[in-house]
């Protein structure tokens, strides 16, 4: 899934009317949500639950990088939504992030947490901005990264 505005009119400013999720991966495994380029950045913004939502016992090896989760097109204003990304019970060995630069998500401007691991495994989150913008300005979330209810083997990276 590339290139797409979420949450926001066309012009990537504007709020739409997304009242759920963005976009949301149930029980579906080796997904990409976004990628390298300008071009395969999606822009994710002002809906009424999460940005990115990962759930259910195949919900795994899916891949969520080069996006703008919580600001508008520009990656400076804080559009946010209420998660940026939650990765729930049952979800494993999913990557936020990257090995590479060009892989970094800006998780910034939602208004309770920027990433919430629930009982997730395996979850990788390297090279992302979370809590600034585009800029590296500060563009705080409520909360930049939670992780609760016993999520084994995970790995952060700066």
């Amino acid at each position: 899934m590339t290139g797409n505005i979420i949450g926001l009119l066309a012009d990537g400013i504007t709020p739409g009317a997304v009242s759920g999720d963005g976009i949301r991966i149930n029980s579906s495994e080796s997904n990409t949500i976004g990628g390298t380029t300008i071009a395969a950045r999606n822009i994710i913004a002002k809906t009424g639950g999460s940005g990115i939502n990962l759930t259910g016992k195949y919900a795994r090896y899916n891949t969520i990088a080069g996006n703008y989760i919580g600001t508008d097109v520009t990656g400076l204003l804080a559009a946010g939504n209420i998660y940026g990304v939650s990765i729930a019970s049952g979800a494993s060995n999913n990557t936020i992030g990257g090995a590479s630069l060009a892989s970094r998500n800006i998780i910034s401007g939602n208004s309770i947490i920027g990433v919430l691991i629930d009982g997730a495994t395996g979850i990788s989150i390297g090279n992302n901005w979370i809590g600034v913008n585009a800029f590296g300005i500060a563009t705080p979330n409520a909360i930049g990264v939670r992780i609760v209810n016993n999520s084994p083997s995970r790995r952060a990276a700066a």
